[in-house]
């Protein structure tokens, strides 16, 4: 008898994952979509950039954007305080943007030849090593964002609560 007791918790809590699966399916689609404009824009401003090289500044400002809107819109479905308005997910979008242009200069400058050098080097493992250094740059930069976005809204209720003790 003890046993079933004991199980039926980890029951619940499967029952409570599926339903919470269930309601989010919608936003992965979302997020999974996201990824992939983001890897869209990025093949699309390589591809322009080859094709006209003059206006190549206003293709990485047209991305920045791009990364900006895609970014802003996983952070609404991605968890966040229920009363936070969109605004407030603006200044990690930003940073995100910023952040996906500085890694994607990164790459371009300076990651590349090292995963040149070091395939010759190093072979497969260091290939592998040099894009998992750019995996956790982007990974580090998502969860930048995101912090960013948590500490200026509780900041922002912080001040909110001093002013309304006062």
């Amino acid at each position: 008898m003890a046993r079933v007791e004991g199980a039926r918790p980890r029951y619940r809590s499967l029952d409570i994952a599926l339903l919470a699966y269930d309601r989010h399916r919608l936003a992965a689609g979302g997020l999974l979509a996201g990824a992939t404009l983001l890897l869209a824009a990025s093949a699309g401003a390589n591809w322009l950039r080859l094709l006209a090289p003059g206006p190549g500044l206003w293709v990485v400002c047209l991305v920045g954007v791009v990364y900006f809107a895609i970014w802003l819109g996983a952070s609404w479905l991605l968890p966040h305080a229920a009363d936070a308005p969109w605004t407030a997910m603006v200044p990690g979008a930003v940073l995100f943007a910023v952040g996906i242009e500085a890694l994607h200069l990164f790459t371009v400058l300076w990651l590349s030849r090292e995963i040149a050098h070091a395939s010759r080097t190093y072979g497969s493992l260091g290939v592998a090593v040099s894009l998992l250094g750019g995996l956790y740059l982007f990974g580090w930069l998502v969860v930048a964002s995101a912090m960013l976005n948590a500490s200026r809204w509780e900041r922002s209720l912080q001040g909110r609560r001093d002013e309304a003790a006062s």
